[in-house]
């Protein structure tokens, strides 16, 4: 059964998980994971009066604990059409991949662990991808807890900075003041 993907009008962000739980009754995003992720999404401002989507890395129902690695790579290749369809439909700035399968699904990369709290260009799709641990994995493994956190806020500062990761250092501002001044200096020398 193909788990259903759910889209705001003009998002600029996709979440992306790894697959279904089968704990959401055939309604995305309702299990006690997804609850959780939500409010960890709420309380760091990223879905406040935000148009997101959600959507699986994988669409069928499956028990990735029981996967071995050629099938969940045979599940990636089969749904990678439905991903790169809602992405076209959707277009997002920001995809924030949870989970393994997603962080593949993005950016064919593996392993969360080296990849999440970082930003990535995708260039395929156009946007960034922001790898984080799966919700699921936070809720078993409460010591990851903070990482989410912090990536969270990195989250909230891109897009606040208009969905770039170029933030601006203190020693940027002043380099840059220092190029202004030169450039008074040389329109000076030359009247």
């Amino acid at each position: 059964m193909l788990a259903p993907i759910a889209s705001g009008k003009n998002p600029d962000i996709m979440i992306l998980l790894d697959s279904p739980d089968i704990k959401d009754t055939h309604r995305i995003f309702t299990s006690e994971s997804a609850k959780f992720l939500t409010e960890k999404l709420k309380a760091a401002e990223i879905m406040d009066g935000r148009a997101i989507s959600i959507a699986t890395a994988v669409r069928c129902y499956c028990d990735q604990n029981d996967m071995s690695e050629s099938l969940r790579t045979k599940a990636l290749k089969c749904c990678k059409q439905y991903f790169i369809e809602h992405t076209k439909k959707y277009p997002p700035k920001l995809i924030i991949s949870f989970g393994g399968m997603a962080l593949t699904q993005a950016t064919k990369q593996k392993g969360v662990k080296k990849y999440q709290g970082t930003f990535y260009k995708n260039e395929e799709l156009n946007c960034h991808v922001f790898p984080l641990y799966a919700p699921g994995y936070i809720l078993r493994n409460q010591s990851h807890e903070e990482t989410w956190n912090t990536g969270f806020n990195q989250i909230r500062n891109f897009i606040a900075n208009g969905f770039t990761d170029q933030v601006e250092t203190p020693k940027q501002r002043i380099l840059e003041e220092v190029q202004s001044i030169k450039g008074l200096f040389t329109k000076q020398e030359a009247l």
